[in-house]
């Protein structure tokens, strides 16, 4: 190879760093499209259930995993629940607990008007709403939307707060 036959790279660099700018636009955009259409569905949620001052979750690839691959996921079923007539000091309530609420046997029941509701039927009522909406998405999407390691909390006046969350 002499060198007049030398690989001009200059355009390929330009050509490699247009494709990469186009890909970087395009998961911005569906990011932001997707974080749309979330949050019009978590709308749906909050005007169902008006008592609803704000939900939240963790979403995390685990750092060990026994061996098997981590990857990474959304605890649907460990979802926080916050009314607007909460006590002071009451603890937000897990989705997970629902089962419990409803379990006559049961006898660590959340005390109703510590909530601001009147029944256990209405708590899992939110609990289900929520659910529901939330696994109409798949991890690919919440990963997209709001990134690995962390607490999303959604709030009935629309916002979205994004923290990181630590995990062992």
């Amino acid at each position: 190879m002499n060198t007049t036959d030398k690989i001009n790279l200059e355009n390929f660099i330009l050509m490699r760093d247009n494709v990469r700018k186009i890909r970087q636009n395009y998961e911005q955009n569906v990011k932001e499209q997707g974080k749309e259409v979330f949050l019009e569905a978590a709308k749906q949620i909050f005007q169902t259930n008006p008592n609803l001052e704000y939900f939240s979750w963790n979403q995390y690839t685990p750092y060990f995993n026994d061996g098997d691959e981590c990857r990474f996921s959304v605890n649907y079923d460990w979802v926080s629940i916050k009314t607007t007539n909460m006590e002071d000091g009451a603890r937000d309530l897990r989705i997970c607990d629902q089962y419990a609420w409803l379990n006559p046997g049961y006898k660590m029941k959340p005390r109703l008007e510590s909530y601001g509701v009147s029944s256990y039927e209405e708590l899992q009522q939110i609990a289900k709403s929520i659910q529901e909406v939330m696994k109409i998405f798949d991890y690919d999407d919440y990963e997209m939307m709001f990134d690995d390691h962390k607490t999303v909390t959604v709030y009935s006046d629309g916002t979205v707060e994004v923290e990181e969350y630590e995990h062992e």
